[in-house]
């Protein structure tokens, strides 16, 4: 398993959840529905040896504020703890990221807040992906 490897099963993942697209990358733009994954802290040999390694991934979902109530039901049903919309059902079942790693939790999902990327405002919520 590499990070490539993982962040690319990350975004393949998040790309079957209806409506939304995903890149692996944290992009210089937004194509909104779209889901970002972003590399955080790796913890190393967490369990005094190797091969034990924890990394902390941010999947970023953007949608655009062209109209708040759509933006803001679209994010809700990311953040929902279940069903076929749930960004942490959808990460924590797929069995090709699985096949990768020893787990997958998603940890948490953000407040919405506003982002602006190129001058276009966005309202965005942000996950934690803890994997092992």
């Amino acid at each position: 398993m590499t990070i490539e490897d993982v962040r690319i099963a990350i975004a393949d993942a998040c790309a079957t959840i209806t409506g939304w697209r995903a890149s692996p990358y944290v992009r210089d733009q937004v194509s909104a529905p779209e889901l970002q994954v972003a590399r955080g802290p790796i913890v190393y040999d967490v369990a005094m040896g190797r091969e034990a390694d924890e990394y902390h991934y941010t999947i970023t979902a953007y949608v655009q504020r062209d109209s708040e109530r759509a933006g803001q039901m679209a994010l809700q049903k990311l953040c929902e703890p279940s069903g076929t919309g749930s960004l942490k059902t959808v990460l924590e079942a797929d069995t090709a990221l699985r096949a990768l790693v020893d787990f997958v939790r998603v940890t948490n999902a953000s407040e919405d807040r506003n982002a602006t990327i190129g001058l276009i405002d966005y309202l965005v919520v942000d996950f934690e992906v803890e994997i092992g």
